[in-house]
C-alpha cells in the first residue's frame, strides 16, 4: 500500500537547527520528490490527483495536530503552503498509521479485518462458544487467557481455512492478567498485516474489533467505535512464589464501547490504527461488575502488559509460564 501520508510526514519532518521560515518545505518540493511534476516541451505539469490529494491531507494532518503550518511567502496558492513536523515516527509511516489518521478507522477496519480472527471452542459438556484473537508477527498471536483456558477444543484457522497449530502458549504468573500469546509452528500469518502496538490515552477515540455473539447470526465480526474513559491501576498483586511478588501495578483501560462476550480477546485501535489494549474479563475484585456491565463499559488491558509478556517469553524471563495444551486433528485441547 503507498502510504500518502507517511510520505508528506517524513519530507515534512524538521531535524532541528535550521527553524527559518525560508529554510521550510512546501507542497510544490513534495510533489518534486514524489513524481508530481512532470517535463514537457511547453514546461512543467503539476499532477492535479496527486495535488489535490496532498494538500488535502496536509490539511487533514495540520488539524490533527501533526503538522504546523508555516504560511505561504511565496503567495502561490497551494503550491507554496509550507508545513513542518518536529516529531515523525519512521516505524508508524511504514505502518500506515498516518494514512489511518487522515482516513479514519473506515480504512483501518478494511485493513485489519483478516488480522482479526474468530475462535471456536468447545467445553467439557460439549457447549461452543466465540471469542476473539489478532495477529502480531506472522507466527504469533494474542488473545485473552480465558478464551483459551481449559477448553476441550481450540480451532483458530488462518487465512485458508486450517487450523493453527501451536508452538508454545505463553501467560503470566500475574492471573490477573487476562492475556495469552500463542506462538504457530511455521508462519500460518505470512502475508497477513501485522498489528503494531501503542499507548493508550484517556478521551481517544477508539475501535473494538471481535466477533460477539449475535442471535440468528453466524459469528461475524463487528466494528464498534468508542472511547476510552479511563486508565486505572490494580494495586493488587498476587503471591506466586514464595518470595516473589507480581502484578503490583496493572494497567487497566476502561472504554464505553459495546463489548460482549465474544470480543474478548479482540484488539482496542486508536487513530492510528495501533493496538493499545486487549478486552478482556471484567476483573473478579471490581465490586459490583455486573452494574459496570450493564452501564456498557468494557474492561481491557493496556498494550503495555502485552509487550510484556511478549518481551519475558522471548527473553525467558522468569515473568512467563507455558499453558500446557494438547494437539488435535482439528484445534487444540487445554483442558489437560
Amino acid at each position: 500500500m503507498d502510504f500518502l501520508a507517511g510520505k508528506i510526514m517524513a519530507h515534512f519532518h524538521e531535524k532541528g537547527g535550521r527553524s527559518t521560515l525560508e529554510m521550510k518545505k512546501d507542497i510544490e518540493s513534495f510533489l518534486r520528490a514524489n513524481g508530481g511534476v512532470h517535463k514537457s516541451k511547453i514546461g512543467e505539469n503539476i499532477d492535479p490527483v496527486l495535488l489535490r490529494q496532498t494538500y488535502k491531507y496536509c490539511e487533514r494532518l495540520k488539524n490533527e495536530g501533526a503538522l504546523l503550518d508555516f504560511g505561504n511567502q511565496r503567495n502561490v496558492p497551494i503550491l507554496g503552503n509550507k508545513y513542518i513536523n518536529l516529531e515523525f515516527n519512521a516505524g508508524l509511516g511504514e505502518y500506515g498509521g498516518y494514512d489511518f489518521l487522515v482516513q479514519g478507522f473506515q480504512l483501518i477496519q478494511k485493513t485489519f479485518s483478516e488480522s482479526v480472527l474468530k475462535i471456536v471452542v468447545l467445553d467439557e459438556i460439549g457447549d461452543h462458544s466465540i471469542g476473539t484473537c489478532f495477529v502480531v508477527k506472522d507466527n504469533l498471536i494474542v488473545t485473552a487467557k480465558h478464551c483459551i483456558e481449559n477448553f476441550k477444543k481450540v480451532i483458530i484457522n488462518d487465512p485458508l481455512g486450517h487450523p493453527i497449530i501451536p508452538e508454545r502458549i505463553s501467560i503470566s504468573k500475574n492471573p490477573q492478567i487476562d492475556v495469552a500469546i500463542i506462538q504457530t509452528k511455521g508462519c500460518p500469518f505470512k502475508g497477513v498485516k501485522q498489528l503494531m502496538f501503542g499507548e493508550p490515552e484517556v478521551l481517544e477515540e477508539i475501535l473494538t474489533m471481535g466477533y460477539p455473539p449475535l442471535a440468528t447470526f453466524d459469528a461475524i465480526q463487528i466494528n464498534d467505535t468508542a472511547h476510552i474513559n479511563s486508565i486505572q491501576k490494580s494495586s493488587k498483586g498476587n503471591v506466586v512464589a514464595q518470595e516473589l511478588r507480581y502484578g503490583e501495578s496493572t494497567d487497566y483501560i476502561i472504554l464505553n464501547a459495546k463489548v460482549k462476550g465474544g470480543n474478548s480477546g479482540g484488539p482496542v485501535l486508536n487513530k492510528f490504527g495501533t493496538v493499545v489494549g486487549i478486552i478482556v474479563n471484567i476483573l473478579p475484585d471490581i465490586e459490583q461488575p455486573e452494574k459496570l456491565d450493564q452501564l456498557g463499559y468494557g474492561i481491557a488491558i493496556s498494550a503495555n502488559e502485552i509487550i510484556e509478556i511478549i518481551e519475558n517469553d522471548f527473553k525467558n524471563n522468569d515473568g512467563c509460564v507455558q499453558l500446557p495444551f494438547e494437539i488435535l486433528e482439528d484445534g487444540f485441547c487445554t483442558l489437560l
